[in-house]
């Protein structure tokens, strides 16, 4: 998810989140899992306090769609949804 500067401090991202993770529930998934790259501070942040548990560190080691270069570390995360009510 990416949300260009301008649209940021709106809450926008929390609300495009909240309603991705309502939409897994209601089709029954039980848990989110995502990744961001460790430069992506912001993001890195925004999943530490949407509730999202750290769950892997890894290190590319090529460059790939994912990276933007060698040894760039990439944070994946994972977060328990409650059943939908």
């Amino acid at each position: 998810m990416y949300l260009d500067s301008q649209f940021r401090g709106q809450g926008l991202s929390r609300r495009m989140l909240t309603h991705a993770e309502e939409h897994a529930r209601q089709q029954g998934f039980h848990r989110m899992i995502l990744s961001t790259a460790e430069l992506q501070a912001a993001a890195v942040k925004f999943y530490d306090n949407s509730g999202y548990e750290l769950t892997e560190i890894e290190t590319a080691g090529a460059m790939s769609n994912k990276t933007v270069g060698n040894n760039v570390r990439r944070r994946h995360y994972q977060k328990t949804l409650n059943p939908a009510d």
